[in-house]
């Protein structure tokens, strides 16, 4: 059974498919806005004070919250010692935690394993939970980290992970390459064998956006076939009123509310009162072709005047009479009085 709209008229097929298009993505972007949120709030990718941020790199006595972000930045997995009881530790340069820390995340001697890692099998595997990745585009960020050889997406996502200043990377198939990049950009379509890889934040706010875009382009879609299928003027049918107030709103199922049946009609009436105020000040056609006609009179009649002073002039100079002459001559005067007279009319 075909549904109706609010005037009691058919819904067209398309427009039928339309809504349930609508009704579908519009599902899909509350879900997807829903693990957005989720994933915003455990998130670990949130921006943050860097401790390090007041001590230089010849700087000694460093805070235990630097120290802290130092150790997890070199990869340790365990509680960073506490600095302050390591007289050793805590009489050191920032630059020489960083190498210390380093040194814990790097050599294979158990002690070190041990106190990075909590266990003598070393480094766990690298955690890429946190990361998504997309085929087709590419992520570019504000800078360059490095250009790697990898094998495949997930091994450029592994390397990414393991740099604590990744925020994404790029990987193509065909070359081979993955591109470690670091700052925020955008996400951009790239060719059939590129891999984005990006947070999974990142992503999610991405697949938000494609499916706002979505819905957005299925609500103009739907304005426009209402349009045709009930005769709304262009403008609204798009939900773009003439006068840019947008009054036409897609508001579910087809049936425009009451405030908005009103207000149409209130923009309607307007339209047509401006449209006769602009005829009644226009100019009036009728008067113009008045004029015109009555231009083009008066300039055959000056014309006919002039044509009889030549034909008088002719007349007298074949009669070559006097008398003549002097009749046709006062007859040429008063014909020019005349025709001044007819030019100052």
């Amino acid at each position: 059974m075909a549904q109706t709209s609010g005037t009691g008229k058919k819904m067209s097929a398309k427009l039928i498919s339309l809504e349930m298009e609508y009704a579908i993505t519009l599902k899909m972007y509350e879900e997807a806005y829903k693990n957005y949120s989720e994933t915003l709030k455990t998130s670990v990718a949130v921006i943050e004070e860097n401790p390090c941020g007041t001590f230089s790199s010849a700087s000694t006595n460093v805070s235990q919250a630097c120290y802290d972000k130092v150790w997890k930045n070199a990869g340790c997995t365990t509680k960073a010692r506490n600095i302050a009881s390591d007289s050793w530790l805590y009489a050191q340069t920032l630059d020489a935690v960083k190498t210390d820390s380093g040194l814990h995340a790097t050599l294979d001697d158990d002690n070190h394993k041990i106190g990075c890692y909590g266990t003598a099998s070393g480094k766990p595997p690298t955690d890429t939970s946190n990361f998504a990745i997309l085929k087709g585009y590419t992520f570019w960020g504000k800078s360059a980290i490095s250009s790697d050889t990898s094998t495949s997406e997930s091994d450029c996502t592994t390397t990414c992970a393991n740099n604590v200043e990744c925020t994404g990377a790029t990987f193509n198939t065909s070359k081979q390459l993955c591109w470690i990049r670091t700052g925020d950009g955008e996400i951009s379509e790239g060719m059939t064998d590129d891999y984005a890889i990006v947070s999974v934040l990142k992503q999610q706010a991405f697949a938000l956006q494609k499916l706002n875009d979505r819905l957005t382009k299925l609500n103009g879609d739907i304005m426009t076939e209402m349009g045709n299928n009930f005769g709304q003027a262009s403008g609204q049918a798009s939900g773009q009123a003439s006068d840019g107030s947008g009054l036409m709103q897609y508001s579910g199922l087809f049936v425009p509310s009451e405030e908005s049946i009103r207000l149409n009609k209130l923009v309607e009436d307007k339209k047509q009162i401006d449209d006769a105020i602009k005829q009644l000040e226009g100019a009036n056609p009728i008067n113009g072709e008045f004029a015109d006609s009555f231009l083009q009179a008066k300039q055959s009649r000056v014309f006919y005047m002039f044509l009889c002073i030549v034909t008088l002039c002719l007349v007298g100079i074949a009669i070559g009479n006097s008398v003549a002459s002097k009749i046709i001559a006062v007859i040429v005067v008063m014909i020019i009085i005349a025709i001044i007279s007819v030019s100052k009319s």
